[in-house]
């Protein structure tokens, strides 16, 4: 189904390595093939050039083939020959893609419920079946574990957590029936729980319909379990393929990452300074009759309200080490921005030691407490150079140039990717350069929402590491938000979850 022949992508203008190069890859139709690797060895770059979406300063050659059979047409698409009208038929008729970054899939000024079956009527052409296809997408958002599906519908993006929206993006990649979907990170921001039954249903429906799925993963358990096929790639080559199980993986540096893994997921000792009857009065940190919904800005009906916090009342010690687990749509991100001063709660207050606060920012002397965002493209100006981003901070405000130097090398970063604009690099590479802007900033206090999501199980140890040996070593306050306990367990050492709008201590 798939032929690629000597395919290079590198930067225009360039002799350096080839961001990718792949000499000869066939993949047959039906298949479940996972991709991994470390962030920025091409994973991403792979899935879209068999999209077909060539990205703005690279050039590509070589040979990409796709032969479809969709509405009884048997056709081969040649992606790098073919004109622009002939690749965007492609993409509506045969194509599902589920992006990483769910928000940056989502039109951010439409319903979600009108983009889901946007791409199914115009296929259809057929309106009398508008009825039927909605429901059959409501049973599919159901099946996707989403509850108050008809509310979500009506839903633009940002009033859904990343979860949600990510759910929503596998459902628009799905209803259509293509013959191919490219799914990157579908499932990174789900809990494990959603994440495994949301994995199972993709690929039952791609099993069942002989579709041909590609998905990269840095969640190895999920690829152990459901991969036909395993391709590892290192500095955009395939350095291995072959089967996901462990007794049949000979080559050393794919092994490492099953081996790293399994280290991982062992977990760490709990940590002794859970004592909540130790925290000190006068220096905690309280939210107090807290009260916080969204509401709907529809102007023609009555004003709904989707209530996440009603009467919440916790507090933490200064400089706490905090852990929020919760699943998607619990109201984790809601919880950070409300902390930050992002917005401000409907009744309540935060104090920080003897003053409270109920217009977060809005109010003179709040705490600079700062936030690393879980999908880091949208933290980042689009249009600017990663460089002139960082100097701002470092430069301008704080005077401290040269420890941009040092965190970037302690990071793994090197100077060269400065120049490069957000989309020019991978999610986990922005991640690192979004901590280290925060790191420049000095804060009070730092809100972590997600910040390993996108990240390959190497570095998401080496990045846990650094938090904890220049981070969790500072006078802070600090929150960390996941999906995944492992992770707050090597970092916290207070665990609340977060469920039906209250906190529940974890022990």
């Amino acid at each position: 189904m798939i032929k690629i022949r000597n395919l290079i992508i590198k930067a225009e203008g360039s002799n350096n390595t080839p961001l990718l190069d792949i000499s000869d890859l066939n993949i047959e139709k039906g298949r479940i093939v996972f991709l991994i690797g470390e962030s920025g060895s091409g994973k991403s770059l792979t899935l879209s050039a068999l999209a077909a979406w060539k990205k703005q300063g690279l050039d590509y050659k070589g040979e990409l083939n796709i032969a479809l059979s969709g509405y009884g047409i048997d056709k081969n698409y040649p992606l790098l020959e073919l004109p622009e009208s002939a690749l965007l038929k492609f993409r509506k008729q045969h194509l599902g893609y589920i992006m990483q970054q769910p928000y940056a899939a989502m039109n951010p000024t439409m319903k979600l419920g009108k983009q889901i079956l946007e791409k199914r009527i115009e296929n259809d052409q057929a309106t009398s079946r508008k009825k039927q296809g909605e429901e059959e997408v409501k049973q599919l958002l159901e099946n996707l574990q989403l509850d108050d599906v008809d509310r979500m519908m009506q839903s633009y993006p940002y009033e859904l957590s990343g979860g949600q929206v990510q759910r929503m993006a596998i459902a628009m990649a799905l209803q259509n029936q293509p013959e191919l979907i490219l799914a990157d990170e579908p499932t990174s921001a789900l809990d494990a729980s959603t994440r495994k039954k949301v994995l199972e249903l993709l690929i039952e429906s791609c099993r069942a319909r002989n579709i041909t799925l590609i998905i990269s993963s840095h969640e190895l358990d999920s690829v152990r379990e459901f991969a036909d096929e395993l391709i590892c790639l290192k500095d955009g080559k395939i350095v291995y393929r072959g089967s996901a199980d462990d007794s049949a993986i000979t080559h050393d540096y794919t092994f490492s990452f099953f081996k790293a893994f399994d280290q991982y997921s062992q977990a760490p000792e709990k940590n002794q300074r859970s004592d909540r009857s130790s925290i000190d009065e006068e220096k905690k940190i309280k939210i107090k009759d807290l009260d916080y919904s969204y509401k709907s800005k529809a102007v023609l009906k009555d004003r709904s309200e989707n209530t996440v916090f009603k009467n919440l009342n916790i507090a933490f010690r200064k400089n706490c080490r905090v852990g929020v687990l919760g699943e998607s749509g619990s109201g984790k991100t809601t919880l950070a921005r409300l902390i930050c001063g992002l917005v401000s709660p409907d009744n309540g207050s935060l104090s920080f030691g003897d003053k409270a606060f109920k217009k977060g920012i809005r109010e003179k002397d709040y705490p600079k407490i700062q936030m690393v965002f879980q999908d880091p493209y949208s933290s980042f100006n689009p249009i600017r150079s990663i460089y002139a981003q960082l100097k701002e901070v470092a430069e301008n405000q704080y005077k401290k140039p040269e420890r941009l130097a040092e965190l970037m090398n302690e990071f793994g970063l090197i100077e060269s990717m400065t120049n490069r604009k957000p989309h020019q690099l991978s999610g986990g590479q922005l991640q690192r350069f979004a901590i280290i802007r925060v790191l420049i900033s000095e804060p009070d206090g730092l809100i972590m929402d997600e910040f390993v999501t996108g990240l390959d199980i190497h570095w998401k140890i080496r990045i846990i590491e650094e938090v904890k040996k220049y981070l969790l070593t500072r006078p802070l306050n600090i929150w960390v938000i996941s999906h995944e306990e492992q992770l707050l367990r090597h970092l916290c050492d207070e665990l609340f979850l977060l469920k039906n709008g209250q906190f529940e201590l974890i022990s």
